[in-house]
């Protein structure tokens, strides 16, 4: 997807042309797809600000958008923010945030609304979910603390991103809670399923001048294998 509203599709050998399917002008921000008997996607964004290196701008309306059977349809959902992140463990559980702070669920026939409440403890909005299990998700804030969703209850962790970096992105292999955050100066951050690291440097590449890394996502398909890429365009492997 891409901040003028399209999506593209990969088969296991090419990637499909863009498909605009985020009408009047709205970006997209964030993916998420699971399957079961068949793929199912969602996909998030906005109707105004523009996505960079710290988040959506300008917030106005979210918008989300669900694949299923082959074409994609928009979500009847209520939220005057930018939907930040989304996740689903399973094509009934599914989970988004908005850069306020916002949540939205989906249990397989309909997404709830935000109501206008924040649950993002230091105030500055959600940047990212992940869901490994139905039931069960890891939000990270702007400000860079991580937040759990338990049951349809959030509790504040005591987790951060270490020196008031922003967490940008965050990914759990599915099915665990092996777990890995990446931030705003280049780090991450990852969890065992008992305790978290602490922060380490992984975008060495280098950089234009006068330029700091900043990552902007991460996704860790399986135990010991994570794909992070950056605000200039780099891709970083993590193995073992």
């Amino acid at each position: 997807m891409d901040w003028a509203g399209n999506v593209l599709s990969f088969n296991g050998k090419s990637w499909s042309t863009p498909r605009a399917i985020y009408p009047n002008g709205g970006g997209l921000y964030t993916v998420s797809c699971t399957k079961a008997k068949s793929e199912f996607c969602v996909a998030g964004g906005g109707t105004s600000g523009t996505p960079n290196a710290s988040g959506p701008s300008s917030d106005i309306a979210g918008g989300l958008f669900t694949y299923r059977d082959g074409r994609w349809t928009s979500a009847p959902v209520t939220d005057q923010y930018y939907i930040t992140g989304v996740s689903c463990a399973s094509p009934t559980f599914c989970l988004a945030v908005d850069h306020d702070g916002g949540v939205l669920t989906y249990n397989g026939k309909s997404w709830s609304d935000s109501n206008g409440l924040s649950y993002a403890a230091d105030g500055d909005g959600f940047s990212a979910v992940t869901c490994p299990k139905p039931g069960f998700c890891l939000a990270v804030t702007g400000g860079g603390l991580v937040e759990a969703y338990v049951n349809k209850s959030w509790h504040r962790t005591k987790v951060t991103t270490n020196d008031g970096a922003g967490g940008f992105a965050i990914s759990c292999v599915p099915k665990t809670y092996t777990c890995t955050i990446a931030d705003d100066t280049g780090r991450v951050i990852t969890y065992n399923g008992f305790a978290w690291s602490s922060p380490k440097m992984i975008d060495t590449i280098k950089l234009p001048k006068s330029s700091q890394p900043a990552l902007t996502s991460v996704s860790c398909p399986n135990t010991g294998f994570c794909v992070a890429t950056d605000y200039f365009g780099n891709v970083i492997l993590a193995k073992g």
